[in-house]
């Protein structure tokens, strides 16, 4: 591993670690007219460290797939392509993983992603984008039932709601909704959906099943639920 890729601090203050990528310029030093590095001896180099921004962090890929004969009288034979995530994509596996990743985890709307792509020189519709978002979020669903399943098996389980805004209303306005996430004894988290704050979703999502402690907020839907069931302790923050 070349030295820079390391882990490490330097004169810059700059850190960074191997899953960085890194590129060495060689830095041409002034020589008197007509010299050249032959004619000097290099005795040290000095390294100066600078983060750097690329255009773009997206590529295409070409995949050619050979037709081929096997033999002068064969039937040509035509090499498939590698398989994508969804049939008759257009978008690698990496290219829907990244775009995920920055819209759920970096809160980058598909609109900014958009201009962001038309700045790098490619041409997608938003309607792309926002297809390839719900086709991902159905595969994914099993991984989140899973995790969700797991969750409220915790014995100390938190629960909070926080409103957002989802759907229209009217023209130029949003509809309030609220967001229920879960957290777990395992340092899991659950984000759960309902479009309104009544306490029917609570019923609905804990159900009969979650014992040991409910640790929420001041709101009187969740102590109106643990004061139906012995098995859970309700516990205010």
């Amino acid at each position: 591993m070349p030295p820079g890729r390391r882990r490490r601090v330097n004169d810059t203050g700059l850190r960074f670690d191997a899953s960085v990528p890194f590129k060495v310029i060689e830095v041409a030093p002034d020589l008197p007219e007509g010299m050249s590095l032959d004619d000097v001896e290099v005795i040290a180099a000095r390294s100066t460290f600078r983060l750097a921004q690329r255009r773009a962090s997206f590529e295409v890929l070409e995949y050619r797939c050979p037709v081929i004969k096997v033999s002068a009288d064969a039937v040509p034979q035509a090499t498939p392509a590698t398989a994508t995530l969804f049939d008759g994509s257009l978008a690698d596996v990496s290219f829907i993983a990244g775009m995920l990743v920055d819209k759920f985890c970096y809160h980058l709307p598909l609109y900014r992603q958009h201009q962001r792509l038309q700045q790098a020189g490619i041409q997608l519709s938003r309607t792309t984008l926002t297809q390839q978002v719900a086709r991902a979020a159905a595969l994914l669903s099993p991984i989140y039932l899973a995790q969700l399943e797991h969750v409220l098996q915790s014995q100390v389980l938190a629960m909070d709601e926080t409103p957002i805004k989802a759907g229209r209303k009217a023209k130029g306005k949003m509809k309030e909704a609220w967001f229920w996430p879960l957290y777990g004894d395992h340092d899991e988290i659950s984000f759960t959906f309902s479009p309104t704050r009544a306490k029917a979703h609570i019923d609905k999502l804990l159900g009969e099943h979650v014992e040991g402690v409910l640790l929420t907020d001041g709101n009187a839907s969740y102590a109106r639920y643990a004061e139906k069931r012995p098995g859970v302790t309700h516990a205010e923050c």
